[in-house]
């Protein structure tokens, strides 16, 4: 199971999707969709069969940036791409911008075996997002 990533900020809630459904058939042609944000958490649970979310609390986020971010992926919504432009990658972006930083590492789908593999570096997945978002909260209560 591949999982997925979301963000809650304040009253927004970030969980993108694909409008229909993208499979490993579009991976591999590199199909986009148009793209679908859930309006909740439990619509997500759902979705992942029931599967109960992972929280990471990062406490010190440029909240006015995060914000006007948020509401112009609302405005304008992107396609999904399931290699390029999945939940984690926009998840990825909120956190970059919330935060001011990125990474210590460079973003891979190696923990999918022979779909990471297809993959290649620079795929953000669930797992790679987790990573980053832990790096953020260790480096969030550093400075507080």
């Amino acid at each position: 199971m591949v999982g997925h990533t979301s963000l809650s900020f304040g009253s927004d809630y970030i969980s993108f999707w694909p409008q229909d459904s993208a499979g490993k058939k579009d991976l591999k042609v590199k199909r986009t969709h148009p793209g679908h944000f859930m309006a909740a958490l439990q619509e997500d649970i759902r979705a992942e069969g029931g599967r109960q979310p992972i929280t990471v609390v990062i406490n010190n986020v440029n909240r006015i940036e995060l914000a006007k971010h948020i509401a112009n992926l609302i405005a304008n919504k992107p396609s999904y791409q399931l290699a390029r432009n999945n939940c984690s990658n926009i998840v990825a972006e909120c956190l970059e911008i919330a935060c001011g930083s990125g990474p210590s590492f460079k973003p891979s789908a190696h923990d999918y075996g022979k779909l990471g593999k297809l993959l290649g570096r620079g795929i953000w997945t669930p797992n790679e997002v987790l990573r980053y978002a832990n790096e953020l909260a260790r480096d969030s209560r550093t400075l507080a």
